[in-house]
């Protein structure tokens, strides 16, 4: 009997986890960022717990201290929801995860690239949305369980991301490696194929700032045809502001 390539896989489970004390850093070392004209801040942290906004105005310390505060309160108030959405969205992953990592295997050629045996998701109060340095972890929103396949799509979205790190990595292509814009836009591409849209049940919208950029980018992923030729293609010259529409 043929048995199909993908039924050994070995791919890395997310497992989603509560951690206030992430919460607090981020809370602390975001809430006055601001991305050009952009005031993530206010949009990401403060439009969800507007008594923070009195954390902009205090020093370091009485910042930190405040915002510990705050976040100890809300998570003691909000224990049964926050406790809820961590297990409802785990179980919203796993209705997919393993067709998932199929999909990704036929993207990539391959799983065992990406290291890690676990992908820690961290239910968070705010819309941060903060990806780990080490690059097995991320922040979900927990009142994302409201919209089962925004969980999906934020999931697939991130672990996208850590397998094109990853990829990139073994491939030596270190002029896009670092690059941001080059990063997202690639999981627009690649999330809006169909297959991927079948399984999370929503679009891969991106940033307005990329959108002039998308359609010259999902013609080059059709014309290369593959992976490895699309990469290549764009090795040289990452999204610039002067793309075509």
């Amino acid at each position: 009997m043929f048995i199909p390539y993908f039924y050994f896989m070995i791919y890395p489970r997310v497992k989603f986890n509560i951690d206030h004390k992430l919460d607090i850093d981020v809370i602390a070392n975001f809430i006055d960022k601001k991305i050009g004209d952009f005031d993530f801040g206010q949009d990401r942290i403060i439009s969800e717990h507007p008594k923070l906004e009195k954390a902009k105005l205090l020093s370091s310390n009485k910042k930190l201290s405040f915002v510990e505060e705050y976040v100890k309160e809300y998570y003691h108030k909000h224990a049964n929801e926050i406790e809820t959405a961590t297990e409802k969205m785990q179980a919203l992953w796993q209705e997919i995860e393993e067709l998932y990592y199929t999909e990704i295997y036929r993207l990539f050629g391959g799983l065992d690239f990406y290291k890690p045996d676990l992908i820690s998701a961290y239910v968070s109060i705010t819309k941060c949305g903060v990806i780990g340095d080490d690059q097995k972890s991320f922040q979900i929103w927990y009142n994302t369980m409201g919209e089962p396949t925004e969980v999906k799509r934020h999931v697939a979205h991130e672990v996208l991301h850590f397998y094109y790190y990853a990829y990139l990595d073994k491939k030596g292509m270190k002029k896009i490696l670092q690059d941001w814009d080059t990063a997202e836009i690639f999981n627009v591409v690649i999330l809006n194929l169909p297959q991927f849209i079948k399984l999370t049940g929503k679009k891969e919208e991106g940033y307005k700032i990329h959108q002039n950029k998308l359609r010259f980018y999902k013609d080059l992923w059709v014309k290369s045809g593959e992976l490895d030729k699309y990469l290549s293609s764009i090795q040289g010259s990452p999204p610039s502001p002067q793309l075509p529409s």
